[in-house]
């Protein structure tokens, strides 16, 4: 892969791709997927496993990231933080050492604009189809729950994270509005999921003291 680093755009720029997440390894990224070594991998806790959801097939990918910071190893759903490996002067992994996800981008001269990329993001998380059973067994190993129930808890603190967001989110307007997208998507391929969110916030949210102080007085 053509060497894409400009220190210089991306010093300027101060990293607003970084800043909105780590990056996607591709399974080419290990000399072997195996279980052993993903497991070494993910011990270090600079690495997560994270879910991308093809909604026109009907499909979902497990797949390896930069861990982003204060997010699980085993982070499946969640709004963006700043990744993990991004310091002060810029990403603390060499070039080469980064994951593909980090060498596919072409840094981009108008800094309003983030990254380009080399290939498509869908291509790299796509080369993790083939090992779905391994990544479903780290993925309890170091979780304690199945896929489908760390699924459904992190998908209920995201549409959570989205609705409270407008009161304190340190995620850029750009990056909400496309994830406020993605909310809807997963609302409406996880019916189930989003009914059990609705059922368990609207309930707790009209408990907190702040909610209670607003209609304190009200219908009397």
């Amino acid at each position: 892969m053509e060497k894409n680093e400009n220190l210089d755009i991306c010093r300027s720029c101060g990293g607003r791709c970084c800043k909105s997440g780590g990056c996607d390894y591709d399974a080419s990224d290990f000399l072997e997927v195996d279980y052993d070594l993903l497991y070494e991998a993910l011990k270090t806790g600079n690495i997560s496993i994270v879910s991308y959801f093809d909604f026109i097939n009907d499909d979902r990918i497990l797949y390896l990231r930069s861990r982003n910071v204060g997010k699980d190893i085993v982070d499946l759903v969640s709004l963006p933080s700043r990744c993990m490996m991004l310091e002060d002067d810029g990403c603390s992994y060499s070039y080469d050492d980064r994951p593909r996800g980090g060498r596919n981008l072409i840094p981009n001269i108008e800094f309003y604009v983030y990254c380009k990329k080399l290939v498509p993001g869908e291509d790299i998380i796509k080369s993790w189809k083939p090992y779905q059973e391994i990544l479903e067994k780290l993925a309890y190993d170091f979780s304690g729950v199945l896929v489908e129930e760390k699924l459904e808890r992190d998908m209920i603190s995201f549409f959570a994270d989205i609705d409270q967001s407008f009161y304190h989110s340190n995620v850029s307007y750009d990056v909400l509005r496309s994830y406020s997208q993605y909310a809807e998507e997963l609302k409406e391929h996880y019916p189930d999921i989003y009914q059990k969110y609705e059922d368990t916030y609207e309930n707790n949210i009209m408990e907190t003291p702040l909610i209670k102080s607003l209609f304190k007085g009200k219908n009397r």
